[in-house]
């Protein structure tokens, strides 16, 4: 069936932060499309230079703004046909959808990758929200979730009709374990065979909670001096320079490790020996399941988003939200423990595998956008 679609970009041909996945599902929908002789196009606010990935996949560049009805958008819509239109992070209900449809787009998705957890609303907003979600015109067709949780909040905070939410669970490619390329990492950080590595990825933002990770620092090295730990906090952000800060107010450069943007992270995760994730909220964290991967045990809040892929004391450990003192002494009986180190980082790596592969994270893509797409 031989339909035309319009893959909307929520940031600018230039941003590719965190978004390697978002653009696997575009050039999957692109060969989808392509495939059945209809056309892809996949717009940016602003174009300046393109990922490699998207170059190669046969989707048509164009630069759109896609977030409010106008003129242009609707010559856009018109000219090429459009009927599907799939939104990154875009809400269910939204005014804008009414004008896609009366210029002759047939079906909207929205796949949401937003963080946080959120209460289910009050009994009079909830049924108001339940009310506007029922309005055809102006709502999605369906949205797709990252996660089962996710869907579970899509259902009870978003009062989006269940037989309107899907999930399409979030995964990643294996990392390569490779010995040499563990020495070479371990070397260039300062890191002994003794030494535990404890390694944070991600944006050096609030929200983030690296200064968490580094208050866990100041009280393990507090209680428990003769502990050889390192801690190294891979990516840069707007708090970069006040955690920088923090780190030489409590005399701890010497153990804490502001690496900032890097390039080669998965090779980077290689020398770690456990993975610490504080962040205050996720949809579903592809660092996680890296941490994982690279055979790391990972230490998360009792966050539900964020300790979604985490067994307690099976592959990681799970600490009271916002407790340093707690999180220490979880990280002091592993650190100390190397067999059971070693055996939570075979079962993280093994789950890793298993349950959030790129493989069936793409499969399921497939499945739930073709059905509704298609259908």
């Amino acid at each position: 069936m031989k339909k035309n679609i319009l893959l909307v970009s929520n940031y600018p041909s230039d941003v590719s932060y965190a978004w390697w996945l978002m653009e696997l599902f575009w050039c999957l929908l692109t060969e989808e499309i392509v495939n059945r002789g209809g056309k892809a196009y996949l717009s940016y606010p602003s174009v300046s230079k393109i990922p490699a990935k998207i170059m190669e996949s046969g989707v048509n560049v164009v630069e759109l703004k896609v977030v409010q009805p106008s003129k242009e958008l609707k010559q856009f819509i018109q000219k090429n046909y459009i009927e599907v239109v799939y939104f990154t992070d875009r809400g269910y209900f939204n005014l804008l959808y009414f004008f896609l449809r009366k210029w002759g787009v047939k079906t909207i998705l929205v796949h949401d990758h937003t963080p946080g957890d959120r209460p289910p609303p009050g009994p009079i907003k909830g049924l108001l929200k339940a009310l506007r979600n029922r309005m055809p015109f102006v709502t999605a067709d369906a949205v797709l979730n990252v996660s089962g949780l996710i869907r579970q909040r899509s259902i009870d905070n978003g009062c989006v009709p269940a037989g309107r939410t899907f999930t399409v669970q979030n995964g990643i490619p294996p990392i390569a374990l490779c010995s040499s390329i563990r020495e070479k990492q371990r070397a260039e950080l300062g890191a002994d065979e003794h030494t535990t590595a404890v390694i944070t990825t991600g944006r050096a933002h609030p929200y983030k909670r690296f200064d968490f990770v580094i208050q866990v620092a100041d009280f393990l090295k507090t209680k428990h001096p003769t502990l050889d730990v390192q801690f190294y906090l891979v990516g840069d952000g707007p708090q970069f320079n006040e955690l920088a800060d923090l780190v030489d107010k409590r005399g701890l450069n010497s153990i804490v490790h502001l690496l900032g943007y890097r390039p080669n992270v998965r090779e980077l995760l290689q020398a770690g020996d456990i993975g610490f994730h504080a962040s205050l909220g996720e949809a579903f964290s592809l660092s996680i399941i890296e941490y994982m991967s690279a055979n790391m045990p990972v230490f998360v809040p009792d966050i539900p988003t964020v300790c979604q892929a985490i067994t307690h004391m099976e592959d990681g450990c799970i600490y009271p939200w916002n407790d340093p003192e707690a999180a220490v002494e979880m990280l002091k009986r592993v650190i100390q423990d190397r067999g059971l180190l070693k055996q939570m980082g075979a079962a993280a790596r093994a789950n890793a595998s298993n349950k959030y592969s790129i493989e069936e994270c793409s499969r399921q893509f497939l499945e739930v956008a073709g059905s509704l797409i298609f259908s």
